[in-house]
C-alpha cells in the first residue's frame, strides 16, 4: 500500500473533521506558529496533518517528519504537498506533535523541548514523567513553563 492510498482510508477522509467554529478557534491559536508532526506518514500523524490543513494552517508553517525510510517522500496537505524530512529538521518548530513509537519519542522529546518547542507525545515514553493531559478534562495540569506533555494515547484522547 502506498502512502497516498492510506489517506483514503483515514477517518473522516472524505468529510470535514471540525465545525467552522472549531476551525476558526484552532487557526486563531496557531497563528504564526511553526508546527512539526513527527510520524507524519503514520495514521495518527496523517490525521493531525488533516486537522491542520482543515484549519487553514499554511503548508509553509508545517514540517512533516517521518522515519528514515520515508524521508524525501511527499504527502498531500490541503491543496499542496509536504516533503517528509528527517527529525532533525523539526528543531525550528514552535510546537511538535510526536506520533511516534515510544523509543523515538524518548529520544526526540527532550531534545525538541530543550530547544524551546512545546512537545505533545502520543506514545507511552513520557507518561510517568510529565503531565498526562486530556485538554477537555485536566488542562490545568499544564504549567506555563512546561515544554512537554503526554497524552494517554490517540484512541483515548479521541474518545
Amino acid at each position: 500500500m502506498t502512502i497516498d492510498a492510506l489517506d483514503s482510508m483515514m477517518p473522516g477522509a472524505s468529510r470535514q473533521r471540525m465545525t467552522a467554529e472549531q476551525r476558526a478557534w484552532l487557526a486563531e491559536r496557531l497563528g504564526g506558529v511553526r508546527i512539526g508532526i513527527a510520524g507524519a506518514t503514520g495514521a495518527v500523524g496523517r490525521e493531525a496533518l488533516a486537522l491542520l490543513a482543515e484549519a487553514g494552517i499554511p503548508p509553509d508553517r508545517v514540517t512533516a517528519s517521518g522515519s528514515v525510510g520515508s524521508a524525501g517522500v511527499t504527502i498531500p496537505y490541503a491543496d499542496d504537498t509536504l516533503a517528509v524530512v528527517s527529525a532533525e529538521q523539526l528543531a525550528g518548530s514552535h510546537a511538535v506533535l510526536l506520533a511516534t513509537p515510544a523509543s523515538v519519542s524518548a529520544e526526540l522529546a527532550p531534545s525538541l523541548a530543550g530547544r524551546g518547542a512545546l512537545v505533545s507525545d502520543n506514545s507511552s515514553a513520557l507518561r510517568a514523567r510529565v503531565p498526562l493531559v486530556i485538554p477537555e478534562i485536566n488542562s490545568s495540569r499544564i504549567k506555563a513553563s512546561a515544554r512537554l506533555v503526554a497524552s494517554p494515547n490517540c484512541t483515548t484522547t479521541i474518545a
